[in-house]
């Protein structure tokens, strides 16, 4: 058990844990020296200056002034920022209705990250661990600190950085499938059937619905959030690239270049010879700006369709239906996401 164990050893395996994990709490909670950790670090995003302008000019009293040093400081600021993200971890919307909503490759539509029936055998579980006098205490404590890692981060909600929640919740959720059935022994058997098998038939239907949402809606619905049409794009332009002195990729949708080097299934050695990673202006994990005659960055459409033979990789809004030109552009190939969506369009600009 958890609790026989020494209370030395517990110091020591704390003060070792406490070592290695101290340069990584420094930097989160001086909003990160840089790199992946100050873009992820809550700390990293102080009150903005419109949200402070906006406190200032409803309570009409100057910047400087006492009271709002004392109601509206930082220590205030990024208690309500943790405490928030902290507890959306616990809510019915993130367990068993929409699941991490910040992000829709973490999950599938319109289902959260338990089954619905779960919170039936959650709380049979919270009730065996209080009535059976059983020590739970280890339990409910790493159920309490496994969120924060996720809370401690700039997303409303993350079920990824919240993972360690899964074992806690599945013995509460055991144990309390443990209780409902001490509670139907001394039943009528055709009554303890009758809850068995209807139980069970629904929490099967409930796990099948997940697996239609899984496999059919998710991929659909959430196609633009998994970067579909990436292949389609670079295939395409691959096909044609030779035609081009100059060819512009969209970042829109964050690394192009990776999937580039993917699906052209491209040579590390080439790719070594030339590469070179810049830092992101915000840190993060840097870029690659060009590729061969491939440049990487945003449109800037008003600008580029101006410049003559350039083929484009736009992404959607980034080369409008409006704004192309009869005699100076040329639209190639449109890639839609599955959900309808127009990806990527591919165009080029011809000779003025």
């Amino acid at each position: 058990s958890f609790w026989k164990i020494p209370k030395k050893y517990l110091m020591v395996s704390f003060l070792v844990g406490l070592v290695l994990v101290a340069p990584v709490g420094w930097l989160t909670f001086r909003g990160g020296a840089g790199g992946r950790l100050k873009i992820m670090s809550a700390f990293s995003y102080p009150r903005p200056e419109t949200e402070m302008t906006r406190i200032v000019m409803a309570e009409q009293k100057p910047a400087s002034d006492w009271r709002l040093r004392i109601f509206h400081n930082p220590v205030e600021y990024f208690t309500e920022y943790i405490l928030l993200r902290y507890l959306n971890h616990f809510s019915p919307r993130f367990f068993f209705f929409e699941g991490d909503w910040s992000d829709y490759r973490h999950g599938v539509p319109d289902f959260g990250v338990l089954n619905w029936l779960d919170s039936v055998l959650l709380v049979l579980g919270v009730v065996f661990l209080s009535r059976r006098k059983v020590k739970a205490g280890f339990i409910f404590y790493w159920l309490l600190i496994a969120p924060l890692p996720a809370a401690l981060t700039r997303d409303i909600i993350q079920s990824l950085r919240s993972y360690f929640m899964v074992l806690p919740l599945s013995i509460i959720a055991g144990l309390g499938a443990y209780q409902g059935w001490l509670w139907l022994k001394g039943a009528s058997v055709w009554l303890r059937r009758f809850i068995v098998i209807g139980f069970g038939a629904n929490y099967i239907f409930v796990f099948l619905i997940f697996f239609d949402r899984y496999l059919t809606h998710a991929p659909v619905v959430n196609s633009e959030y998994w970067q579909y049409g990436y292949k389609e794009a670079v295939q395409f332009v691959d096909s044609i690239k030779d035609n081009y002195d100059k060819i512009v990729f969209t970042t829109k949708y964050g690394q192009p270049y990776i999937y580039y080097l993917l699906h052209n299934r491209y040579s590390p050695a080439e790719y070594q010879a030339q590469a070179n990673l810049l830092g992101g202006e915000n840190g993060d994990v840097g870029y690659v700006s060009r590729l061969d005659q491939i440049e990487f960055r945003d449109l800037y459409w008003p600008r580029d369709q101006f410049e003559p033979r350039v083929l484009y990789i736009g992404a959607t809004y980034e080369i409008p239906d409006h704004d192309l030109q009869e005699g100076r552009v040329r639209v190639l190939k449109d890639i839609y996401f599955l959900n309808g969506k127009l990806a990527f369009r591919i165009a080029e600009t011809l000779n003025e």
